[in-house]
């Protein structure tokens, strides 16, 4: 109509846009995870080592699903504890890894035939020995959270709580941005860029706080 002259102003110039408020990441308690994970313990065989190894990297690593179930065994930096990942993107990252993270790995590496223990192979197997899908990763948590009387938990919840229990320890809003590899914090503008190392090291200083 105003392209047509039947208007001179845009009667909508004044109304202003409907802000929609994003919901807060869901994270679960400490002693909720703890519970979690001493569940996950309790099976000794091949599917309780995997599982352990596998949630403690999406826990103490904050790692997507996806980034988890993407890693070759020649991923893995045990030296360094180090993984070399591919996030959101493609782009790739370097992310650390716990020593509790790196026994649980070791620990189920073993139960693999050395075989399937070469660089190429997929970090991650199902009991056909075949590469996870997320469905079956998100079936598995449920079913250990519901032993633990967990009624809230995904994947991505253990990232959420990844990011908040580092925060609440005390690390600053930049570190752990760049330990999610968040893409922008508008709020951490302020702080300067750390380096790899410096941020490998801040990890280092916080990984007890992430011990289950």
């Amino acid at each position: 109509m105003i392209r047509k002259d039947y208007l001179q102003k845009n009667p909508f110039d004044k109304i202003e846009s409907v802000r929609v408020e994003t919901p807060l990441p869901k994270a679960n308690k400490q002693e909720e995870l703890k519970k979690l994970f001493d569940v996950i313990k309790e099976r000794k065989d091949f599917l309780g080592k995997r599982d352990l190894a596998l949630f403690l990297l999406l826990y103490q690593s904050g790692l997507r699903a996806s980034e988890a179930l993407s890693l070759k065994i020649g991923s893995l930096d045990f030296q360094a504890r180090t993984i070399k990942i591919i996030g959101k993107g493609q782009v790739e990252a370097i992310v650390p890894f716990s020593s509790q993270s790196a026994r649980a790995i070791r620990a189920y590496l073993r139960t693999r035939e050395e075989s399937s223990k070469t660089p190429e192979n997929p970090l991650f197997l199902s009991y056909r020995k075949r590469p996870l899908s997320y469905r079956q990763v998100y079936t598995r948590l449920r079913e250990y959270a519901s032993q633990a009387g967990i009624a809230d938990i995904t994947p991505h919840t253990l990232r959420h709580s990844f990011c908040t229990h580092l925060l609440t320890s005390g690390r600053n809003l930049r570190e752990i941005q760049l330990l999610a590899r968040h893409k922008s914090i508008q709020s951490t503008q302020r702080y300067l860029d750390l380096s790899l190392e410096q941020t490998i090291q801040a990890y280092r200083s916080s990984e007890q706080d992430l011990e289950i």
